[in-house]
């Protein structure tokens, strides 16, 4: 075996329907490729306090090229598990699966622990959580999916990128560059912060704001696409906005026939 064609099944690579089973784990030798099935993973009823970390879900051994499932890369119809960790290395890749990467069924499948991990290509959504579709954010937050972000500013002041926006209170934001999408909505390809709303550490401290301060460069830069999510369990991303566009200080380049001013 390679890890570079298809050799799933015709149901659910990883199907889970008993408690505190680790899939992978936060060093190389651990992880999974699980490409290539109907569901990458599933974690059903009685699927409980377990970890789903590190591993390549819908691509092939270099994470990269695509070996879609050909509907969810993950799925989760209950509470308690976690996908991805507080760690970095816990993170999985979530790619270019044929509908969701991450598809949280009902409320109870949104209960539960979603950081760290890195989404491109998915067909439809990077996340959707609930009900089929996007879910769009509500006033008070009382539909059982947390509310994303909204990005107001992405203003570049000298080397550095301010992202300022809005949250839901108490919660931690996660900033990514996002893979193109077609609709709109952020697919979190590259994780560049986080930060915990009402924290000094974003040089804000107003509850249900925040301010994220990344320096320019290792993929940064004036038109990089950016999107955000809420973590504690998780929201949907937030839709993309473009660095340097919003409240930019850098003159609006313009494009005129081969000539730029």
């Amino acid at each position: 075996m390679t890890g570079t064609q298809a050799i799933g099944n015709g149901n659910i690579g990883v199907a889970i329907g008993s408690s505190n089973t680790v899939v992978g784990g936060t060093v190389a030798g651990l992880r999974n490729l699980i490409s290539g099935n109907s569901h990458g993973v599933g974690l059903g009823v009685g699927g409980t306090n377990n970890q789903v970390t590190g591993n390549y879900i819908g691509t092939d051994v270099s994470g990269l090229a695509a070996i879609p499932n050909r509907n969810f890369g993950v799925w989760i119809g209950t509470n308690g598990n976690s996908i991805g960790g507080a760690s970095v290395a816990s993170g999985n890749v979530i790619a270019n699966n044929g509908q969701v990467g991450l598809k949280l069924e009902g409320t109870t499948g949104n209960n539960g622990t979603y950081m760290n991990n890195v989404y491109f290509g998915n067909q439809i959504l990077a996340i959707d959580a609930r009900t089929t579709g996007r879910t769009l954010n509500d006033d008070p937050d009382s539909d059982g999916v947390l509310n994303y972000p909204v990005i107001t500013s992405t203003q570049i002041v000298g080397n550095d990128l301010i992202v300022v926006g809005t949250m839901p209170a108490g919660k931690t934001v996660e900033l990514y560059i996002s893979a193109p999408t077609s609709n709109g909505v952020g697919q979190g390809r590259t994780r560049l912060a986080s930060v915990l709303d009402d924290s000094n550490a974003d040089g804000n401290n107003v509850a249900g704001q925040f301010r994220i301060l990344v320096p320019i460069g290792n993929g940064v830069n004036h038109g990089t696409p950016l999107t955000a999510l809420t973590i504690g369990s998780t929201s949907e991303f937030s839709e993309t906005k473009i660095a340097g566009e919003v409240g930019s200080s850098l003159a609006p380049q313009i494009t005129l026939g081969a000539t730029t001013v």
